[in-house]
């Protein structure tokens, strides 16, 4: 259960990377 939300955290954290560099 742990590795599973910790590894929905690291698709979020990509996405949001990827979203910010596509803002600046």
């Amino acid at each position: 259960m742990n590795f599973g939300n910790a590894s929905s955290l690291i698709c979020v954290s990509i996405v949001v990377g990827i979203y910010s560099l596509h803002l600046f």
